[in-house]
């Protein structure tokens, strides 16, 4: 059976990066790459799901101390390879990291489309490394952060870009994240108040143009993405292989 998002019990926002549409009339294959939020929550029946549906790697894109407060419970499965990737440095502060609630103070609108376009250009290396990563798996990939909207999120989009895949359905993919988070949200969003709220919710959002910033960003400064991966150090051969398993 085909899915776009997956059955599972403990994660809600865990989808497919399959069954979207390219320009000669195909479609981006399913069981090849996953995005989710963190497997904190898994269930044996979900880890059963996922080691049948051939998932053999599972890429980590959060920081050590992320790892420590919400756990990936996939991580010592033997049936599969746990990739730390961790995009931020631990020391960094939380302004060079891209965003979080500290960046909205008092007076100060949160977008998170320009935040992407830095950590893009800010985190080259770790671009590259995800990527060579994803590239040598011989089985399904599920990459995650912590909610799987904005470092998940960013790769989904080199993902699906790569193939070729129309500016709006990846702007469709990234923006659906805010619809299957939004039970987190809420129960985060009751502890502030009023005004916190009114301040923070830029910060949950996943707007569309959020992500139109960061693929116009690739398009207007680098010809595509392709042109933004060759500055970071990706071969080309990387990302044949890439397009090559998402298109079958």
């Amino acid at each position: 059976m085909e899915y776009r998002r997956l059955p599972l019990e403990g994660l809600t926002n865990a989808r497919e990066l399959g069954g979207w549409n390219t320009p000669d009339g195909g479609q981006t294959r399913h069981r090849v790459y996953l995005r989710t939020e963190v497997p904190n929550r898994v269930t044996e029946k979900d880890k059963q799901f996922l080691r049948n549906y051939g998932v053999v790697m599972d890429i980590d894109l959060r920081g050590s101390s992320e790892l420590e407060d919400l756990p990936d419970l996939l991580r010592d499965e033997p049936w599969l390879e746990y990739v730390h990737l961790p995009m931020f440095d631990e020391h960094a502060s939380a302004g060079s990291r891209g965003g979080d609630l500290g960046d909205l103070g008092e007076n100060k609108t949160f977008s998170w489309g320009p935040q992407y376009v830095r950590m893009v250009e800010k985190y080259r290396p770790w671009v590259k490394d995800v990527l060579e990563a994803i590239a040598r798996a011989k089985g399904a990939v599920m990459f995650h952060c912590a909610t799987g909207k904005d470092r998940t999120g960013i790769v989904s989009a080199i993902l699906l870009s790569l193939c070729d895949v129309d500016c709006a359905d990846i702007v469709d993919d990234y923006s659906v994240s805010e619809i299957h988070l939004d039970w987190i949200y809420t129960r985060t969003r009751e502890k502030m108040t009023e005004e916190r709220k009114i301040s923070s919710a830029p910060f949950f959002s996943t707007a569309p143009d959020n992500m139109r910033t960061l693929l116009r960003h690739w398009e207007e400064n680098y010809g595509g993405v392709r042109g933004y991966l060759r500055s970071c150090g990706v071969t080309e051969e990387c990302m044949d292989t890439l397009r090559a398993r998402l298109l079958g």
